[in-house]
């Protein structure tokens, strides 16, 4: 017998979302910056204000959240790009918590972002992924090529 699809939904966080998703969203938010920097704990206004942000215009990445009712279960941050080649989304950061419906989330987010981006003419959407592991994994299931390219940068 084949295995069920598992159904989740997802969509970009807006001004509408209710006040206990956002609360969830900023929970999930400060658990990614904490193992991101084990040592340094997002205050909660900040996560909040990173949030708002994203809503008022006030930066051009979004978020992409997948929802169990009122739970964020993992979301995706990205930003609309512009180059010579034309517009394209860069997928700057997920955070699916380990869990028993991780890939289903996984899956879901990256299949909503595709789905949004190519709605909106975007030319591709790119990402940087460690070599190994999961990400590297769903980004070959979805088709995403391989460069040689190496993530540069230089904190301010």
């Amino acid at each position: 017998m084949a295995k069920k699809e598992e159904v989740v939904e997802t969509g970009l966080y807006s001004a509408s979302v209710s006040a206990a998703r956002a609360a969830s969203l900023a929970d999930l938010i400060i658990s990614f910056s904490e193992r991101e920097k084990p040592k340094r704990t997002m205050p909660r206004a900040t996560a909040e204000a990173r949030l708002k942000a994203t809503v008022n215009g006030k930066t051009a990445s979004q978020f992409l959240v997948a929802w169990d009712g009122d739970k964020a279960l993992g979301f995706m941050l990205f930003t609309v790009c512009a180059g010579l080649a034309g517009e394209w989304a860069y997928l700057n950061d997920a955070h699916i918590p380990k869990g028993p419906r991780d890939a289903a989330v996984a899956k879901a987010l990256l299949a909503a972002l595709l789905d949004w981006a190519k709605a909106r003419g975007l030319e591709r959407v790119g990402t940087s992924v460690e070599p190994k592991g999961d990400a590297m994994a769903l980004c070959d299931e979805f088709g995403f090529t391989r460069d040689e390219s190496v993530w540069r940068e230089k904190f301010l």
